[in-house]
């Protein structure tokens, strides 16, 4: 009875309060919901049935070289030599390689793509929205180079399109990269 007529009587104060609650709360939950909406799903990656954290014997691949060891340094921001590929087939690109990182051990801690070519670029790029969506990528466009970023809780993909001076021409390679975070 006495509750009763508390609210009855503080009503001008418990209503505002309340309205303030429900605002309040509901800023809360859309806020939790959205909190994550940069990181896409987590998932199983595998490259040619080579995945992040396996072993490998480093004979099997071949060293990566050239533009393309060039490029894969760009995307890692360091001086990798421990940069591999071998030959395979994604989709219908002509020019594309496999590309491992692998360690002093074995252990692997970054597979993907290279291909090479405007066209094959174009593919590769499609293939990366198609594998991680349109929606939680960050882009960087640069005049002689794009990227785009995807995270999720345990990796890192990179999308790096880079054109290349050699003399007059102008090469165009690209990296589709899986690491760990």
């Amino acid at each position: 009875m006495r509750i009763k007529y508390l609210i009855r009587d503080n009503k001008w104060i418990i209503t505002p309060a309340l309205y303030i609650l429900l605002l309040l709360s509901a800023s809360l939950i859309y806020l939790n919901k959205n909190s994550n909406n940069e990181l896409i799903d987590n998932r199983d990656i595998s490259v040619d049935s080579i995945s992040i954290g396996d072993k490998v014997e480093i004979s099997e691949f071949e060293t990566l070289q050239g533009l393309d060891s060039k490029l894969l340094n760009e995307i890692t921001a360091s001086d990798l030599n421990n940069l591999f590929y071998k030959e395979t087939f994604l989709q219908n690109l002509s020019a594309v390689k496999s590309v491992y990182i692998v360690g002093p051990e074995g252990d692997v801690s970054g597979v993907g793509y290279v291909a090479e070519g405007a066209e094959n670029c174009k593919k590769l790029k499609y293939f990366s929205y198609s594998e991680n969506g349109k929606y939680y990528v960050v882009e960087e466009d640069k005049s002689i180079s794009k990227k785009l970023e995807w995270n999720s809780e345990k990796n890192r993909f990179v999308f790096y399109d880079r054109y290349f001076s050699t003399g007059t021409d102008l090469k165009n390679n690209c990296a589709y990269l899986i690491t760990s975070r």
